[in-house]
């Protein structure tokens, strides 16, 4: 249960860390990071 809770906490601070990326990327407009947030996005979703 414990680790659970950990790992949820873990996904919710590294996808927050990820959508100000993600946010920042749009604003410079560089695609390459943008393709890169949205892969880890999906790989953290998959976790």
């Amino acid at each position: 249960m414990y680790n659970i809770m950990c790992l949820t906490a873990f996904k919710n601070f590294i996808t927050n860390c990820l959508n100000k990326l993600f946010t920042r990327s749009i604003n410079r407009g560089n695609a390459k990071a943008v393709a890169m947030d949205k892969n880890l996005q999906k790989y953290i979703n998959h976790m």
